[in-house]
């Protein structure tokens, strides 16, 4: 255990306590406040692993604690915490993701949390590597596409391919630490009727932030003959440290084409 609020925390002078709201609305501002947006009571706070078992209304945060994490170095929060006998202290927090209890016991839902500083809240990162068009580029450094964007509907980046044999890929402008995580995710939607299906798409984790296609640590192929939009996932929790985040797409004739809606890590 690393911290915890007072609410349900019981006593003891070694632990420590935080200035949290649990609330749907925005709070007043206060330095090193920390806000969690939601509707259920929280009766517990910590930052900590996600437990197996907690009652409803149990809140718990996961992430680097101790000095900026070079991976998220922008995404570092000062959070204030106080020790029974009243002093205030300041520690370096990289949240990663923040979950409550809701419903029943063991049912754990992730929610948004922020914290204030110089009267702005700022947003406890998620998980989420794209969005819509968002890069979240404090995160992934941005993401290189080795062909071009493209708008078409909901869809804000597209990867095509137009040569027979060539590869196009996008990957993450810098390693992104997965070892808060489980599971990669991506939501997306191809059209390879141009070339009659003949085409091969990827997405996955690796080393090098190379144009290759076979230099992944875990990987998940796309089924290049749906036309709907499509969610999948790689199991990666055998998987820590940091890694780059890519995927890419090619035809064998003709044209195919990628395009991505949203990237995530659960």
């Amino acid at each position: 255990m690393i911290g915890r609020t007072n609410a349900g925390a019981g006593g003891g002078r070694s632990q420590l306590y935080y200035d949290v709201v649990c609330q749907t609305a925005e709070p007043a501002k206060k330095e090193g406040r920390i806000w969690v947006k939601s509707s259920v009571a929280m009766t517990h706070f910590e930052f900590t692993p996600v437990w197996d078992t907690a009652g409803v209304g149990f809140i718990a945060v996961q992430g680097e604690i101790g000095g900026a994490d070079p991976l998220t170095t922008n995404n570092v929060l000062d959070i204030f915490n106080t020790r029974v006998s009243g002093i205030v202290n300041r520690m370096k927090v990289t949240p990663y993701r923040c979950q409550q209890v809701q419903g029943s016991t063991g049912n754990w839902v992730d929610v948004d949390a922020y914290v204030c500083h110089s009267n702005t809240w700022v947003h406890f990162w998620n998980g989420t590597l794209f969005d819509y068009g968002d890069q979240y580029t404090t995160i992934t450094g941005g993401w290189t596409l080795s062909k071009f964007s493209v708008k078409d509907g909901a869809f804000d980046t597209g990867l095509t391919s137009q040569t027979s044999g060539k590869d196009v890929m996008a990957c993450t402008g810098k390693k992104v630490n997965v070892g808060p995580y489980k599971t990669l995710h991506i939501r997306c939607y191809s059209n390879y009727s141009n070339s009659g299906g003949r085409g091969s798409a990827r997405f996955g984790i690796c080393n090098t932030n190379g144009y290759s296609k076979d230099d992944y640590i875990a990987y998940k192929d796309i089924d290049t003959k749906s036309n709907t939009l499509t969610d999948y996932s790689i199991d990666i929790s055998s998987v820590s440290g940091p890694y780059y985040v890519k995927f890419y797409t090619s035809v064998a004739s003709m044209q195919g084409w990628l395009k991505i809606a949203k990237m995530w890590l659960t």
